[in-house]
């Protein structure tokens, strides 16, 4: 009865300690609100000869939080492409495309995995 006694006040020290220690806090995410991102890209096609240069941004406009481990940021980007292409083996053909949109954006990163 003595032993069960005090076994039983052993684990409720225990476990009353763990209510006063720090809770971890939710994972960070690897960008946060009002983060600016650029992007520049370029492509070559050998077989065609086809050029393709490109560049967006993309502006983070908030973030959440599911469960306390799913961190969420979303913002809006835009981006924009000129895209050119010959006929190829002599040919004078020529093909060149302006392209462009908005869209919204949705992340979901862990800036705490990062080593």
């Amino acid at each position: 009865m003595k032993k069960g006694l005090i076994l039983a006040l052993v684990l409720a020290i225990v476990a009353g300690g763990s209510l006063w220690a720090e809770q971890p806090k939710a994972p960070e995410p690897l960008m946060g609100p009002g983060d600016l991102a650029l992007s520049v890209g370029l492509g070559y096609g050998f077989f065609w000869g086809a050029i393709d240069v490109s560049g967006g941004a993309e502006f983070i406009l908030g973030k959440f939080v599911i469960a306390d481990i799913l961190p969420l940021t979303y913002g809006a980007a835009v981006k924009a492409s000129l895209y050119s292409w010959t006929g190829g083996f002599g040919s004078d053909y020529v093909d060149t495309y302006l392209g462009g949109g908005a869209f919204a954006t949705l992340h979901l990163g862990f800036k705490d995995l990062i080593i």
